[in-house]
């Protein structure tokens, strides 16, 4: 009958092969390769990012299916990206659920799944590493363990599975996460080369050193910056002694970087380490070589100066001239993943810029976003959250009449871009921060008025209002606008929040 023809007319399309030539099928798998490994590299800041990941897979799996092509079967790589994403993904099940994906890989039932290698199982410790579950990861080594012995069984000459000494900087790297420094100490101490070396199966490599230097620096206090500075200097004079692959390279200076930048004078000491690591590196020495990271740990030394509203004896300026060098080394020498600096560089550079007491701070904020914008691919716009950092640096501006101008025109500025945004990115810390601006770079008086009555209704409109807005409201609007508003002051009728006010207040 018609109804009957037409599923089969469906049917067939359905079925209708789709075919690529050889190039244009490697060039869209390499495609969905790339677009992998950037989400696995941004999954602890992207939200949607294991879910596009997923996507991916699910897109090559299906175009595998109706082309019988090879190119797209999904290999183990590609699985072991989509659980980096996992691993790093700030969601609380990110290591259950990379552990589901590797019973499956593992699962001899299941038959079109690729079969888990070395880096898969390094990635599912690194998932339950991140949420601070020692004893996972230490199960996963097991499994790891396991298999080797189950697959060596079955071809004696196979190591392909066997734990190397990555797996165990991974449970140091989970026990210092945790803070259980007696562990990752003792493990790292077992790995060390020894009278019975002949007898040691794994040895300690150049991660061990970074991974227990982290290990104590990430607890803070003075004895822990002690124990990594001294870390270090053994590291050095382990290599000296004639043991190379413990060269002190780029990872272990960042970790030195991190602790030697919380003592007195840190910042000052944190950037002579990266000058030195810069001139090393151009006389030669690629070992040393600055990344993203290094600059980020220099950054890290003038933030954890900072309390919470300044930064003592910093300038905007400062700052600035730091992420120009970065930009600078990185426009010669860095490789296609670093020309577009990270944005947390900046985020970190705008959050220390906003706190500290330089009255040029909000132009300086502008002028750094401007250059970002402009290391940008056409068409990508600046994360929100940047905008909101210009926002602290402008609300907290103290100067001249002159300057508060300047500054509070720069907020302007900043709140059009977010209302503008197409990520519907002007959030309720952006909008209490801009009422906040209002107060502290304006007068009293109708004008400050208009605008705090105009940016309250249309935050109302986009439900962003919370406590925090409420809170810069009634600290900035006048008497009479409050009546307006409210029918009554704020403090004293203790305005309730109206729900339709919130309902996109995260």
């Amino acid at each position: 009958n018609e109804y009957d023809l037409e599923v089969q007319l469906l049917d067939d399309e359905d079925e209708e092969e789709i075919e690529y030539s050889p190039e244009e099928a490697r060039a869209k798998q390499s495609d969905w390769i790339l677009q992998l490994e950037r989400l696995a590299r941004t999954s602890s800041r992207d939200a949607s990012a294991v879910e596009k990941a997923q996507g991916i897979l699910d897109d090559m799996f299906e175009t595998y299916v109706q082309t019988e092509d090879s190119t797209f079967w999904p290999t183990v790589e590609v699985y072991n990206l989509i659980l980096e994403a996992h691993a790093y993904s700030r969601s609380e099940n990110g290591a259950t659920e990379a552990e589901a994906i590797l019973s499956r890989m593992e699962d001899p039932e299941v038959e079109f799944i690729a079969r888990p290698n070395q880096e898969t199982y390094l990635n599912v410790m690194d998932a339950w590493a991140m949420r601070k579950s020692p004893e996972k990861v230490e199960s996963i080594l097991k499994r790891q363990e396991e298999r080797h012995q189950q697959q060596n069984k079955e071809n004696p000459s196979s190591s392909s599975l066997q734990p190397t000494v990555e797996s165990y900087n991974k449970m140091i790297k989970a026990y210092g996460i945790a803070g259980d420094i007696e562990k990752a100490e003792s493990l790292f101490r077992s790995l060390l080369p020894d009278d019975d070396e002949e007898n040691k199966k794994l040895e300690a490599n150049n991660k061990s050193w970074v991974q227990i230097m982290k290990a104590y620096a990430s607890q803070g206090g003075t004895s822990n910056i002690n124990m990594v500075e001294s870390l270090f200097h053994e590291m050095t004079e382990t290599y000296q002694m004639g043991h190379e692959e413990y060269q002190p390279g780029t990872d272990a200076y960042n970790a030195f970087i991190r602790a030697i930048g919380k003592r007195r004078g840190g910042p000052q000491k944190a950037e002579a380490i990266l000058f030195e690591m810069m001139e090393r590196f151009r006389k030669g020495e690629e070992a040393v070589k600055p990344n993203v990271e290094t600059f980020r740990s220099v950054l890290a030394a003038y933030s954890d100066q900072c309390d919470k509203k300044r930064q003592i004896g910093t300038t905007a300026a400062k700052i600035d001239q730091l992420l120009q060098i970065a930009e600078g080394f990185f426009a010669v020498h860095g490789e296609d993943k670093d020309r577009v600096l990270d944005e947390r560089l900046y985020k970190m550079g705008l959050k220390i810029i906003g706190y500290c007491n330089d009255p040029k701070k909000a132009t300086v904020a502008k002028r750094i976003v401007g250059r970002f914008q402009k290391s940008l691919d056409s068409g990508v716009g600046i994360p929100d959250r940047l905008y909101y950092f210009v926002l602290v640096a402008s609300a907290y501006t103290d100067g001249s009449p002159m300057e508060k101008l300047e500054a509070f025109q720069i907020a302007l500025e900043a709140l059009k871009a977010l209302r503008n945004s197409q990520e519907d990115g002007l959030d309720s810390s952006s909008a209490g921060m801009f009422v906040k601006a209002c107060r502290r770079l304006m007068l009293e008086g109708r004008k400050r008025d208009d605008i705090v009555k105009e940016v309250f209704a249309d935050f109302c409109r986009r439900g962003i209002v919370n406590e925090f807005v409420l809170d810069e409201i009634e600290k900035t609007a006048s008497g009479a606008l409050q009546l307006e508003l409210f029918g009554g002051f704020v403090e004293d009728i203790r305005v309730k929040i109206r729900k339709e006010w919130a309902r996109n207040v995260m």
